[in-house]
């Protein structure tokens, strides 16, 4: 089961976090078995199905025959931006990406123990950046930029994650926070 964030009122700062944007999709364990994908739920669903082109691009584009990776299947809108309500209307050829969060195993072997920021760069090693469809979720500095920048393109969130965390599987924990941009959810009536 993936790692899971608390939630937090205001934005951490100082150089002991990094921060990403929250992703608006559906967080997906990604496992690959002998150059075969599989996608799992935060509950252990099979998301294989209902995403297939996700899981083919993400059998593609490891460099790992074994391998598990923790990120989220966004829904682009027409500008290209992860958008929630292009997931849920689902239309057929809606393009789909694969935001990857983390690493939790490559070649077989577990990684979970090790920091954050050497999980992001043996995940960026991982990767075949030729494979649109599958993206390592841009990691920054400035926490305060980043959530203007997330306020302005009318995303959810921002993560902040300590650079030194391990991966606690399954488990909500104070070294992942997410702030939300907006406290109310907005409904057309």
């Amino acid at each position: 089961r993936p790692m899971l964030a608390t939630s937090a009122d205001e934005l951490p700062r100082g150089d002991d976090w990094l921060y990403e944007v929250k992703w608006d999709g559906y967080r997906a364990l990604g496992y690959v078995r002998a150059g075969e994908a599989t996608l799992l739920s935060r509950n252990g669903n099979d998301l294989t199905q209902r995403f297939p082109t996700v899981a083919r691009a993400l059998a593609q584009a490891v460099r790992s025959p074994e391998c598990v990776v923790d990120g989220e299947v966004c829904a682009l809108d027409e500008s290209g931006r992860p958008s929630f309500s292009a997931m849920q209307q689902g239309k057929p050829g809606t393009p789909l990406v694969y935001e990857l969060l983390d690493v939790l195993e490559i070649d077989g072997e577990t990684v979970v123990d090790r920091p954050l920021t050497e999980r992001r760069e043996l995940l960026a090693q991982l990767l075949d950046t030729r494979i649109s469809a599958v993206q390592l979720s841009g990691a920054f500095d400035d926490g305060e930029a980043l959530f203007t920048a997330a306020v302005e393109q009318r995303l959810e969130g921002v993560m902040a994650k300590r650079p030194d965390s391990r991966y606690s599987v399954g488990r909500r924990t104070r070294d992942w926070l997410k702030v939300k941009t907006h406290g109310e959810q907005e409904f057309v009536i």
